[in-house]
């Protein structure tokens, strides 16, 4: 393994890129071992990076929120319906939420039993269903979210304020890229396309 900083080259002529986690860069350069020194390895290197910060990030914020005895799933149908400025169809929460709308049945019905949502049959239409928080439901949101906010600040400080920008800038312009099918080989066209449409 290489020491730690020093770079995996990308196969496309560009610098070559830093990784400080020796993980991530062992696996890198394992892959340059196996395909050649012309392997392209951004795109792995991307992946790899992408994985271990979402997955330091879920098990941080379910540290975080268990204090509230709420799965992280169930946290995140709270704070939308929290922050939402009318009762939402489950239809809505589960597009906003990129979950599908049986898992979402069932946290729904969870946060009920613990009478933090109220379900009611839409007067629009008797076959959906509207969801919306209860006082106890924003109560409890209203008293945890300042502290979990201030979590969340201390997640990302080490990057300052312009990175975390440009970080938000680039993910936002990659999640969008996905959505509108662009950028995407005529190979991984239908893959991505059935990812964009789970969330």
């Amino acid at each position: 393994m290489e020491p730690a900083g020093t770079g995996t080259g990308t196969g496309t002529g560009e610098p070559e890129l830093e990784l400080l986690d020796p993980r991530v860069r062992y696996q890198v350069e394992r892959a340059r071992a196996e395909h050649g020194p012309d392997f392209d390895a951004l795109p792995l290197s991307l992946t790899l990076l992408l994985h271990r910060v979402t997955a330091m990030l879920v098990k941080a914020s379910s540290l975080d929120i268990e204090p509230l005895g709420l799965t992280t799933a169930q946290f995140n149908v709270l704070t939308v319906l929290h922050r939402a400025e009318r009762p939402m169809t489950m239809t809505q929460l589960a597009e906003t939420l990129s979950i599908r709308p049986p898992n979402l049945t069932t946290l729904v019905d969870m946060l009920r039993g613990r009478g933090l949502v109220a379900k009611t049959v839409s007067r629009a239409d008797r076959r959906s269903f509207r969801v919306v928080t209860t006082a106890e439901g924003d109560a409890l949101m209203a008293d945890f979210l300042p502290g979990h906010w201030r979590f969340m600040s201390e997640f990302y400080a080490g990057l300052d304020a312009a990175g975390q920008r440009t970080l938000a800038t680039h993910l936002d312009r990659l999640l969008a890229t996905l959505h509108n099918g662009e950028g995407s080989a005529e190979i991984a066209s239908n893959i991505v396309a059935a990812a964009c449409d789970d969330g």
